[in-house]
């Protein structure tokens, strides 16, 4: 169970030294288009080019000595895995990204280059977290969900804490949901501190398993068709 906002506010503290403060810009263009004030939180310029960062630092700074020691590995189809490569370099952690065999191969050279090591394993992200959770059983070594972990959506959650530096009394965060991880941390840290503010989850069209599953009131595990949001997709 996550304490919103107390441990946002903790995972902040491990990892502020690490991750990138990024800017909320005035868009005066989205601004006239709605007769109102929208910012953007560019999250797009944090290290390895996404929020993912922010969750993989906030996990492996809560790692004990011992379990650093083991390793850890999980699975990925780009960013997560990028952003955890570089979080094992800046910590001295050795571990494990599991790829699906049909990732773009620019992903896969991403990770390397940050010093991850790569498996490849199935034909899409289920069946590389089922890979990196027998790892996990065989060799001890800790598994990472990409977003189904408290850590994970803490430090997530942290782009919503810096928000909430620069502008108070948001009205409504429209949030891209892919595995839940990003809208969790954010919309519960920023409903905790003002629950005034409206939350909404965005989706492609053709992968939309969230959004159907909550209608169905169940976890659905539905086929995502192919879409020009590939980061909006759950890892």
């Amino acid at each position: 169970m996550i304490d919103f906002p107390h441990h946002v506010e903790e995972s902040y503290k491990r990892s502020k030294h690490y991750i990138r403060k990024t800017p909320l810009e005035h868009s005066p263009y989205l601004s006239n288009l709605i007769d109102g004030e929208v910012y953007l939180k560019l999250d797009n310029i944090q290290k390895t080019g996404s929020f993912k960062f922010r969750g993989a630092i906030s996990k492996m700074t809560s790692l004990s000595e011992k379990e650093k020691l083991n390793g850890v590995v999980t699975a990925s189809t780009g960013n997560h895995g990028a952003a955890c490569s570089l979080a094992m370099s800046l910590l001295g952690i050795k571990g494990k990204i599991v790829v699906p065999k049909n990732v773009h191969k620019n992903k896969v050279e991403n990770i390397l280059n940050l010093g991850g090591e790569v498996e490849y394993y199935g034909t899409d992200c289920i069946h590389a977290e089922e890979r990196a959770q027998e790892i996990s059983k065989t060799t001890g070594a800790t598994y990472i969900s990409p977003y189904n972990d408290k850590a994970i959506v803490c430090g997530q959650g942290t782009l919503g804490l810096e928000i909430n530096q620069d502008l108070n009394d948001v009205d409504s965060t429209f949030i891209s949901v892919g595995g839940g991880g990003l809208i969790g941390g954010v919309g519960g840290y920023l409903k905790s501190i003002n629950n005034q503010t409206k939350m909404y989850g965005i989706s492609p069209e053709n992968s939309c398993v969230m959004y159907e599953s909550l209608k169905a009131d169940k976890q659905l595990d539905l086929p995502s068709k192919p879409t020009y949001l590939m980061g909006l997709l759950a890892e």
